[in-house]
């Protein structure tokens, strides 16, 4: 069904009452309800879930509080890593985010740039 974004009011395709369908079930499930916001474009959604990573990411994963915490722990693994969500591209090479290392859950050893823990 084709809608307007309430935010930017760009036209897109929505099919949120079909999950095994809808573009919108690729990102994680981190933002509150608003109720008085329907569903919004793919560059406004991407925008708010990047802010709301952002807010989680500034603190070492030992500040946060255990409601986020808990929140990571249960967001169900993605089946494709999400550009500028996941990881970056920088000088050619993939660069994984805080957010994706808090999502795995645990410190691979590596030296990762961006390791939460």
């Amino acid at each position: 069904m084709s809608q307007n974004c309430k935010l930017c009011h760009a036209e897109f395709k929505c099919e949120v009452h079909n999950i095994e369908h809808c573009w919108c079930y690729q990102y994680p499930a981190i933002l509150p309800i608003d109720e008085t916001v329907n569903c919004i474009c793919e560059n406004c959604l991407i925008e708010k879930i990047s802010a709301r990573i952002k807010d989680i990411c500034m603190k070492d994963y030992d500040n946060l509080d255990r409601e986020t915490k808990l929140l990571i722990k249960q967001l169900p693994k993605t089946k494709k890593l999400l550009a500028d969500i996941d990881y970056t591209i920088e000088n050619g090479l993939y660069v994984f985010s805080k957010w994706y290392h808090l999502k795995r859950g645990y410190c691979c050893g590596n030296g990762c740039k961006n390791c939460a823990f």
